[in-house]
């Protein structure tokens, strides 16, 4: 699955703060990121994207929420019966994390 790419620039950003001559390690920049203060909320928001576009794939057959920039790849066609399941899946999704915390 391709990540998100708000994700991608949340993490290409926080790379530039921890690390922005390229100087650290591999687990020197791992060590950077995890304990960088917007880590946790990028991780949030990837995970959140993740989760919607599962739903929206597995519930309704939508490839990606990303936008494409054409009608015909942008927009769907949707039973009242498959938005319903989506809309639970999504509620369920939101409730587990909830109760994770």
């Amino acid at each position: 699955m391709e990540a998100p790419v708000e994700a991608i620039d949340s993490l290409a950003q926080i790379i530039r703060q921890v690390d922005g001559s390229n100087s650290l390690g591999a687990a020197a920049l791992a060590e950077a990121i995890l304990n960088h203060r917007d880590t946790a909320n990028a991780m949030r928001t990837f995970n959140r994207d993740t989760v919607l576009e599962r739903i929206a794939r597995k519930e309704m057959g939508v490839k990606t929420l990303q936008r494409r920039g054409r009608d015909d790849l942008d927009f769907y066609e949707v039973g009242v019966i498959l938005l319903k399941n989506a809309l639970e899946a999504a509620y369920q999704a939101g409730m587990d994390a909830a109760n994770r915390q």
